[in-house]
């Protein structure tokens, strides 16, 4: 039997709009849950550029903004995760 961990620094997270950097890209969504290897987050977007990180890290301020798919959740593998902070908003979309 497989022994989950969930960090309890991150499960605190659970519920917040949180921004995870990743090695390729950074995405912005609700924290659902924390499981051993991954984040999912609901009502996700991708960031493909932020702009001034100082600007996006403040006021959620994004240039290059792209949605997920609304109705499914999206898996972000720890392996790849630089940091994790929480956001005010989700950026809106560039549609």
């Amino acid at each position: 039997m497989t022994q989950e961990y969930v960090c309890p620094t991150y499960s605190a997270l659970i519920g917040q709009i949180v921004s995870i950097r990743t090695v390729t890209m950074t995405n912005v969504g609700r924290l659902e849950a924390v499981l051993p290897e991954a984040f999912v987050l609901s009502g996700a977007v991708w960031i493909a550029v932020t702009d001034r990180f100082r600007d996006y890290s403040k006021n959620g301020t994004a240039k290059e903004v792209e949605p997920f798919d609304p109705d499914r959740p999206v898996f972000v593998n720890k392996a790849a995760v630089i940091d994790v902070t929480t956001m005010c908003q989700v950026p809106p979309t560039n549609d």
